[in-house]
């Protein structure tokens, strides 16, 4: 989004350059017309002078002649200067047709260069959004870098943790072997000591095959273990039958 937005905006600049060329193109061109037109109209003026002035010099002269002058003559004289009067009006409107187009291109001229001014006022509104953009867009960058650096931090703790948990899963892995293992061994020893006493029948061969058991177990289980299993074994005996002793006869 950011990217197109970019793109757009310098398109919009170049289009504003371009346009911006174009108008001072034009503005050259139309002083360089408004130039033309003040030379001509200057020409004019000195035209329109001399010709007065040419003027004034044949009516003076003609007036300093004497009374006698011929009507042929005098007739030549008006009809010359009827004809001067004429393209002396002619080029006084043709200068008046020049004003007024020398006044229309500066009208033109300072609309163009008003024009300008809000081209070059878009192109640097729209230069310091781009800049706004482009800084907007680094700072973008500058976080999702940290929340990229962050996630990875994330990440391997999450593996640490992972292997730390595997870990765990081994010890108690082997701790429910070893566990299990005893608690076989223990019912195992359990289970034939009483199918032990229940084939012996006294009370001595019961003691013996217990001695011997334990002797046994003494180097499987630890020391409390096992006087716990000896005081449980003495609550479990059977009672000791009586005596019975031979009749004297």
């Amino acid at each position: 989004m950011l990217k197109q937005l970019e793109d757009a905006l310098i398109k919009l600049e170049e289009t504003s350059n371009n346009c911006f060329k174009v108008l001072e193109k034009e503005r050259q061109n139309r002083i360089k017309i408004t130039t033309e037109i003040e030379q001509t109209q200057q020409e004019l003026e000195e035209i329109l002078n001399n010709e007065e002035q040419m003027i004034r010099n044949i009516i003076a002269v003609e007036l300093e002649k004497p009374v006698q002058i011929g009507t042929k003559f005098q007739a030549k004289l008006i009809k010359q200067i009827e004809v001067a009067k004429f393209k002396h009006v002619e080029r006084t409107n043709m200068v008046d047709e020049l004003l007024e187009t020398n006044t229309n291109l500066r009208i033109e001229l300072h609309q163009l260069e008003k024009q300008l001014q809000r081209s070059q006022a878009q192109v640097q509104d729209f230069g310091n959004q781009l800049s706004q953009k482009q800084t907007e867009f680094l700072d973008l960058q500058i976080l999702q870098a940290a929340k990229h650096k962050e996630l990875k931090e994330l990440i391997e703790e999450v593996q640490e943790m992972k292997e730390l948990l595997q870990k765990v899963k081994e010890v108690q892995y082997t701790l429910n072997k070893v566990i299990g293992k005893n608690n076989n061994n223990n019912n195992n020893n359990n289970n034939n000591n009483n199918n032990e006493f229940s084939k012996t029948n006294s009370t001595e061969e019961a003691f013996k095959l217990t001695q011997s058991k334990r002797s046994v177990n003494g180097n499987s289980l630890s020391n409390d273990y096992q006087q716990d299993k000896n005081e449980e074994f003495w609550y479990t005996l059977p009672p000791t039958p009586p005596l019975k002793l031979p009749r004297i006869k």
